[in-house]
């Protein structure tokens, strides 16, 4: 049995060894499809560990799944296993042995992620925390899955009348993307940008795809161009059938908060009262999920309804552990129980001044 690690690199030289050397105990077989457009030592550095660069010639505004599918054609390995520069595999030996004696009916599994943000350059250090966990596709039997999209690519089945069966796995991948440099927004603006461009490009030419239509509303959010994000977040949930849609309700509810309460922003769909309702929506659809209430509640703290947060945020308290759920950001307990505080300090407030005059 052998295992290719498979990967898409530009300009990755700062964390590309870092990877390779969490994984050296994974792969037989190293294959980095280089863009065309890197400039630093990335292929050196592949080549130094052992891997074969290919390059890969972008037009405009790229094409990450094309990309990545020629990592694949040339891919040797009866397993192929897919990692970014900037994530870190936290146990390959583990994986390795899991591969080594998968059931013959396995045709791939999802690895668990965990992301974490790190302090920016020049910025207090400060020990980086786990602020999302999720699973994905990402190690499969050769020749079973092929990428599509240009960005945001997923890998989808690639043989029509064939039964497939996946697992779930505790391998876990940590995501520990470089931190922005001091001054810059997180996510630098050109990557966005881009992002933003192959998106629209996927929309266009898979209209009736849910996949590409939600992250065109995210990116949208990401880009803090609310008006628009609420355009494809609702053109998303025409053709959505999938678990993103209680995700988008709550980018619809942070994209309506951020238009404001005027006259022009509630035509638009924004306003507090929209957001509310997103979020009704998304704790209607997800009851287990504690972050819903958390924001619904902080809603309501905003708007003063003292009762109405703190009987959310009670419900909220009784919930099962974030770490329950797929994709769950991770909520502060210092969040929940500031706002609580707060509505029991306003609500004591309240009925004192109430016995002061009487009533």
């Amino acid at each position: 049995m052998s295992v290719t690690l498979a990967m898409i690199a530009l300009d990755e030289e700062k964390l590309l060894p870092r990877c390779l050397d969490a994984a050296a105990d994974l792969y037989d077989e190293l294959i980095v499809v280089v863009d065309g457009r890197t400039t630093d030592a990335t292929r050196e550095i592949v080549v130094q560990y052992g891997g074969r660069a290919i390059p890969f010639e972008v037009e405009a505004p790229g094409h990450k799944g094309r990309a990545r599918n020629l990592g694949l054609d040339a891919a040797t390995g009866d397993w192929i296993v897919v990692l970014d520069a900037d994530e870190m595999l936290r146990d390959a030996a583990g994986l390795r042995a899991w591969l080594e004696q998968a059931p013959a009916g396995i045709s791939g599994a999802q690895l668990c992620f965990e992301n974490y943000d790190e302090a920016r350059p020049g910025t207090q250090r400060v020990p980086a925390r786990c602020s999302l966990r999720w699973h994905q596709l990402r190690a499969w039997r050769r020749g079973l899955y092929r990428y599509l999209y240009r960005e945001h690519e997923v890998p989808l089945p690639c043989r029509a009348n064939t039964e497939y069966a996946e697992v779930m796995l505790d391998a876990m991948v940590e995501h520990r993307p470089e931190a922005a440099p001091e001054g810059l927004p997180k996510g630098l603006p050109g990557k966005t940008r881009v992002m933003l461009e192959r998106l629209l490009a996927d929309v266009a030419q898979w209209p009736d795809h849910a996949h590409p239509a939600y992250f065109l509303h995210r990116q949208y959010a990401i880009l803090g161009e609310w008006a628009q994000c609420l355009e494809a977040g609702r053109h998303y949930l025409e053709i959505a059938g999938d678990n993103d849609r209680c995700e988008c309700y709550g980018n619809l509810a942070i994209a309506a908060t951020n238009l404001g309460d005027s006259r022009g922003a509630i035509a638009l769909g924004g306003g507090r009262a929209a957001a509310i309702e997103w979020l009704h929506r998304a704790a209607a659809a997800q009851p287990q999920r504690r972050t819903w209430w958390v924001r619904l509640a902080q809603l309501y703290v905003d708007l003063e309804q003292w009762n109405v947060a703190s009987a959310i945020l009670h419900c909220a308290l009784e919930l099962l552990p974030n770490d329950a759920w797929q994709s769950e950001p991770v909520i502060e307990h210092d969040l929940l129980y500031e706002l609580l505080m707060r509505c029991q300090q306003a609500l004591a407030h309240g009925a004192a001044h109430a016995h002061e005059h009487g009533g």
